[in-house]
């Protein structure tokens, strides 16, 4: 079994860009076209609420409760243009979503896609300009199931950055690396390094938050 992780636009997967983070938990797609999602977010429940209301493309949703920060939220409706033409795409190459999808409004949406390596390249050369337009390859190789714990919610990349941080001294204290020093240790641009960085401390911290709180 192959895998092929996307990064998307995280406004095409969570249920409103009022959350600031969170994770799909269950997602059905339904022969009319329609799909039904679970997700836990965070945010504003106020706005959040208001937004999906307002949504043309949500046809129901339901607040089912609250635990800590996170916000459970049921959805029904059609998803957006982009994420049908996925669908579609998964359906006829045989391929499958393995969830939770996580999200927030720093790091975008990733999504792990399983499949044969043949599936999987079949299906990513038909995507359309647009699709690819908005999302982004990062990572392609053999699935494993998800290690437990706090680098389980980062990418393959950031997990790199992460670990190149720590060997050079960026987290030491006191500090004896700089994020220039991360960069050429993984050998990218000072700031693609520094936003790398920053999008890995925002998923940990918020995965230590949400853990504390629930």
């Amino acid at each position: 079994m192959r895998l092929l992780r996307l990064v998307l636009d995280s406004a095409l997967l969570s249920p409103s860009t009022a959350a600031s983070q969170g994770v799909v938990l269950n997602v059905q797609y339904l022969p009319d076209g329609t799909v039904m999602e679970l997700s836990a977010v965070e945010g504003d429940l106020e706005a959040i609420l208001s937004q999906l209301e307002d949504a043309q493309e949500t046809e129901a949703f339901d607040h089912l409760g609250t635990s800590g920060a996170r916000h459970y939220i049921f959805q029904y409706g059609r998803p957006h243009a982009e994420v049908r033409a996925l669908i579609d795409l998964l359906e006829k190459h045989r391929l499958m979503i393995a969830l939770p999808i996580r999200f927030d409004s720093t790091t975008e949406a990733t999504v792990d896609v399983l499949g044969t390596f043949d599936a999987l390249k079949s299906a990513y050369d038909t995507f359309s300009p647009e699709m690819k337009r908005r999302t982004s390859i990062e990572h392609i190789g053999e699935y494993t199931p998800a290690r437990l714990g706090i680098r389980s919610v980062l990418t393959e990349r950031q997990r790199e950055v992460l670990d190149a941080a720590v060997a050079t001294g960026y987290y030491a204290t006191p500090r004896t690396a700089t994020a220039e020093d991360v960069a050429n240790r993984v050998g990218c641009a000072p700031s693609t390094a520094s936003e790398h960085l920053r999008k890995l401390e925002a998923r940990t911290f918020g995965q230590l938050t949400t853990a504390d709180s629930s």
